[in-house]
């Protein structure tokens, strides 16, 4: 029983398997710095401090946005069941608070950051007074259509 147990415990700590990234479209840095300056303005507007872009988040984002762009869905759960902590994780990235908002189908970044702060539970994100850096993914989908994700985080 014991040697089972052990088994099953490392397999349980062990990281999660990077899932694969995808080809970022033509101009993906520049739409990310873009997202995060619009989100930072939101913030600022509102009275909060503007976000730090971190590299891993943005990673855990794009694994996230070309996860959705690969099996043309709009989740916040890869198809193996990682979830955003899971992801941040497997980043090795110790937060003490984390979110996501997730869309698809806006080509820029004004219009993803609008469609975000339309959305009150989106809205609630990027307004969340404990964050202090972020990432955007994006990816291009079987459709055509663009698959945003927005990792938001303050490091413990």
């Amino acid at each position: 029983m014991r040697p089972i147990l052990l088994s099953l415990l490392l397999v349980a700590a062990a990281p999660l398997p990077a899932a694969a990234l995808c080809p970022a479209p033509q101009g993906a840095d520049a739409l990310r710095s873009e997202v995060i300056r619009l989100v930072s303005a939101e913030r600022r507007q509102a009275g909060l401090p503007p976000l730090a872009f971190a590299p891993k988040l943005q990673r855990a984002a794009q694994v996230q946005a070309c996860d959705n762009a690969r099996r043309s869905v709009l989740g916040h759960t890869l198809g193996n069941g990682a979830g955003l902590t899971e992801r941040l994780r497997a980043e090795g990235y110790r937060f003490g608070t984390a979110a996501e908002n997730v869309a698809r189908g806006p080509a820029t970044a004004e219009r993803v950051v609008d469609l975000w702060m339309n959305s009150s539970g989106h809205r609630k994100n990027i307004l969340m007074r404990g964050v202090r850096e972020a990432g955007v993914g994006i990816a291009p989908g079987k459709d055509g259509r663009a698959q945003w994700s927005l990792v938001l985080g303050a490091r413990r």
